[in-house]
Formats: C-alpha cells, structure tokens, sequence
C-alpha cells in the first residue's frame, strides 16, 4: 500500500508542477506566428512581388525622363 500511496503523491505533484509551461506556450506561439507568416506569404506573395515590379518600373521611367543612368 506504501508504494501506491507513493506513485500517487508523486503523480499528483507531477501535475501540479508548472515549471517549463512558460517555455512550452512560448514554442507554441512562435510556432503559431510562423504558419501564419508562410500563409500570408503564400496569399499576398504574388500581389506584393506585382507592387514592386511596378514601382521598380516607374523609378526607371523617372530616371530615363531626366537623362540619368540607372545604378
């Protein structure tokens, strides 16, 4: 009876003990950001990569109207 009386104040203080949850939520939410980051990545890529082509686009034409050269 000693030793079940033993393994159950032992598992009762394993579940009671918080220590490493702060590290293990932290993991979690960083986890959480990246997956949403590759989504956004994935979503808007295009757009974002189309915006600036044509800002690109339009510097050169600025710079071609003033006569300069382009670095």
């Amino acid at each position: 009876m000693k030793n079940h009386t033993s393994v159950s104040i032992k598992l009762r203080r394993l579940l009671k003990d918080q220590r490493g949850a702060g590290m293990t939520e932290y993991i979690i939410l960083v986890g959480v950001i990246a997956i949403l980051a590759l989504a956004a990545f994935e979503l808007f890529g295009g757009s974002v990569r189309d915006k600036i082509e044509t800002q690109s686009g339009t510097v050169d034409t600025i710079v071609d109207e003033r006569g300069e050269s382009a670095p």
